[in-house]
């Protein structure tokens, strides 16, 4: 019994990894219309082609501020979202996070919660984490830095 309890766990730790790693195909925040989603699916495509001149593989979708509070600062997390999806380099994803903290302070969160998000997006957001909010997420897991797979 006792040599099946590694093989249990390890099989255990894969299925949620699975589970969490796996891409959304719906955007799940609420209080938009399918016009305004759609909007920032093509705001996102748009940018992603015009940074990378590649389209990421899966629907950009966003969920606002992934495990955190939307507020008055939602739309600073969707457009942290579309930055998200796409992916690129180390250096655009570090402006990303830095463009994230401003737009929170600037809308109302605060100098604190500010870099509570900012802190929990450059730990979270890593494109080698198997998370649907991960660096890169619009392709599919796992990708690196920079665009070095244009699948």
């Amino acid at each position: 019994m006792a040599a099946t309890r590694p093989a249990h766990r390890a099989l255990v730790i894969v299925v949620i990894l699975v589970l969490v790693g796996c891409v959304p195909t719906v955007s799940t925040i609420g209080g938009h219309t399918e016009a305004e989603l759609q909007q920032w699916a093509d705001q996102a495509r748009d940018l992603c082609l015009e940074r990378t001149k590649h389209a990421p593989r899966y629907p950009f979708t966003t969920d606002g501020c992934t495990l955190w509070p939307d507020c008055t600062w939602q739309l600073c997390c969707v457009v942290h979202d579309m930055q998200y999806w796409c992916g690129g380099s180390a250096a655009e994803r570090l402006r990303a996070d830095q463009r994230l903290r401003s737009c929170i302070a600037e809308h109302g969160g605060g100098v604190g919660l500010a870099r509570l998000a900012y802190w929990g997006v450059r730990a979270g957001g890593h494109p080698l984490l198997p998370v649907y909010w991960r660096w890169g997420y619009g392709w599919p897991w796992p990708r690196v830095y920079s665009g070095a797979q244009d699948d």
